[in-house]
């Protein structure tokens, strides 16, 4: 079941072109706003991880390349 989520009213400026030819094709603004704001965020959330855990990273590939990789002399492949 989905999760149920409070929806909110906002203003956004959008380009009259582009908003003619989304109501002539059916486009919801909402549902496309929606979709575009996860995406945004999943990118900026990937990218805050990866800046706060670049020390950690950055360790790790030091290890690896001192020692290699764990169990490397017994992968058959």
């Amino acid at each position: 079941m989905a999760e149920a989520t409070t929806r909110v009213r906002t203003h956004v400026t959008v380009d009259r072109t582009l908003l003619e030819e989304a109501k002539a094709h059916g486009v919801s603004l909402s549902a496309t706003l929606d979709e575009a704001l996860r995406d945004k965020l999943r990118t900026a959330r990937h990218e805050a991880y990866r800046r706060e855990n670049a020390e950690a990273y950055a360790a790790a590939n030091r290890w690896v390349e001192d020692y290699g990789l764990p169990f490397e002399d017994d992968r058959t492949f």
